[in-house]
């Protein structure tokens, strides 16, 4: 992830984010659910405002506009970056960073991957927001 700052001049700059700043979580979550059904957790509103954020609008295809409520209850704007009906949904929002996540199928065993990643300099608190988003995702597969 990389900030881009506007100078007099017009000149271009970036600036890397420290890598301490970096939140990340990857998790995979066996179901006991069909590959539909686990999409649909990852995939649909009704699913997503259970475990995620209470969504309000969302365009699932690239480049798609979601509306969001974020974790202060402050409406918020978000970007679908992919969804493969089926198999992946992303989404980048400025409150979370980005979430991706996949539907596995290994075997006769189908599972959730999640991963999320976010700039933040109140580490705590991030981890704290992605382990609720797993928990509560975690939950809703059983």
């Amino acid at each position: 992830m990389v900030s881009k700052f506007r100078f007099v001049g017009f000149q271009d700059h970036y600036e890397v984010p420290d890598p301490k700043d970096v939140v990340e979580l990857q998790v995979e979550i066996e179901c006991d659910i069909d590959e539909s059904k686990a999409f649909s957790l990852i995939g649909e509103v009704r699913y997503l405002n259970l475990w995620f954020y209470e969504i309000q609008e969302f365009d699932s295809k690239p480049g798609g506009k979601i509306r969001l409520i974020d974790s202060k209850g402050k409406k918020a704007d978000a970007v679908c970056i992919a969804y493969r009906p089926g198999k992946e949904i992303a989404i980048l929002a400025d409150e979370c960073g980005e979430m991706v996540a996949q539907v596995i199928r290994k075997d006769e065993k189908v599972s959730i991957r999640i991963h999320l990643k976010s700039v933040d300099e109140d580490r705590e608190s991030k981890e704290a927001l992605f382990n609720s988003f797993v928990t509560r995702l975690r939950e809703l597969t059983w």
